[in-house]
């Protein structure tokens, strides 16, 4: 008996050995293989350092040559100025907006200058000068992104809820989920901004915007002569219980007497006068907030921020040669010592 449990003893030791040198071997690997992700890294950061150091005087030479072209053409280049105008578009309109900013670009391609003049209503040589139109999101808060997110996750169901986090709504935002839009132009000439705005009022109105405007606007003169109906009604009952309570005041003593009987009294009228004045004013107040639909929202478009009157020099890197040529040049660098180690590596490989 005492030599089976021994043995018994013997195999649970021998299992509990085995499990544990599996997993010290198991996190031995796990290290081994931490350490050669790091241990890759700094391969590469060395290699390419090296490449650096070695070739150091072409490198500088392509940098200094490239960063004297950008500074020479800085100079003698007309400058480019940006300018923007904020919007906020009403009933689908922003949709006919970015379509006609394509339709504007496509036109500066071409150099279909005359056209883009007869649009925009300005000299032809004014139009010769824009570079480029774009469109973006306006500039949005965070509570409102907040508030809109509230919107969005009460409009769907609870799985999809839980699903969406705040940052994911945020990063699947497209352009079309903005309030306010910026239409930006880009021009040589710093004082056309202002002249553009009337072509930019015609990109609002289309045939679709027109119709939901119309259905709109049916749709709320229907609501609203509903509510007058209703209003009216409610104040003829009201009329009608006003005089029933003159009638209860003259009679206030409340008994009726049929020669000599006993008197009877009289029940006094439920007028029900407080839930008619509430349902009074809860159509007053739908009607008020039908008209002040009616009254905001009438035009295609509001205008948050106007074109400025003279334009802001443009800074960006990519209109910089000084800056961006240096830059493309030490990568082209770069890709030309890649390419020539693969292409010796493709020939001395040795099968």
């Amino acid at each position: 008996m005492s030599d089976n449990n021994t043995q018994q003893n013997n195999s649970e030791e021998v299992d509990l050995g085995q499990l544990f040198n599996a997993i010290g071997k198991l996190f031995e690997r796990f290290f081994k293989f931490i350490g050669s992700i790091f241990v890759a890294i700094f391969s590469v950061i060395i290699f390419a350092l090296q490449a650096i150091i070695q070739n150091i005087k072409i490198i500088l030479l392509v940098v200094i040559v490239a960063f004297i072209i950008g500074i020479a053409i800085d100079k003698t280049k007309q400058p480019l100025y940006y300018g923007n105008m904020l919007v906020e578009p009403y009933f689908e309109s922003e949709y006919q907006l970015f379509k006609n900013i394509e339709y504007y670009n496509s036109l500066l391609n071409t150099q279909n200058f005359d056209a883009l003049s007869k649009i925009f209503e300005i000299p032809e040589d004014h139009a010769r000068q824009i570079v480029s139109f774009d469109l973006e999101k306006g500039p949005e808060t965070e509570n409102y992104l907040l508030q809109e997110y509230d919107e969005y996750i009460r409009s769907v169901d609870s799985v999809r809820a839980s699903e969406m986090t705040f940052e994911n709504y945020k990063e699947n935002r497209d352009l079309f989920s903005s309030k306010i839009f910026s239409v930006e132009v880009f021009s040589r000439k710093n004082d056309i901004f202002r002249d553009l705005s009337s072509g930019f009022m015609k990109s609002f109105e289309n045939e679709y915007s027109l119709t939901l405007k119309k259905r709109r606007d049916s749709v709320a003169k229907l609501k609203k002569t509903l509510f007058e109906r209703s209003l009216r009604q409610i104040d003829s009952m009201r009329l009608v219980y006003l005089r029933i309570k003159e009638e209860e005041a003259k009679n206030k003593t409340g008994k009726l007497g049929f020669s000599g009987m006993v008197p009877v009294s009289q029940e006094k009228t439920d007028t029900k006068e407080y839930e008619l004045l509430n349902n009074q004013l809860r159509l007053r107040d739908s009607i008020r907030k039908i008209e002040q639909i009616m009254i905001e929202k009438n035009v295609y478009y509001d205008i948050v921020s106007k074109f400025p009157e003279v334009g802001v020099k443009d800074g960006s890197i990519t209109n910089r040669y000084s800056l961006f040529f240096p830059i493309i040049g030490f990568v082209l660098l770069c890709l030309l010592f890649i390419v020539t180690k693969i292409v010796n590596y493709v020939k001395n490989y040795k099968y």
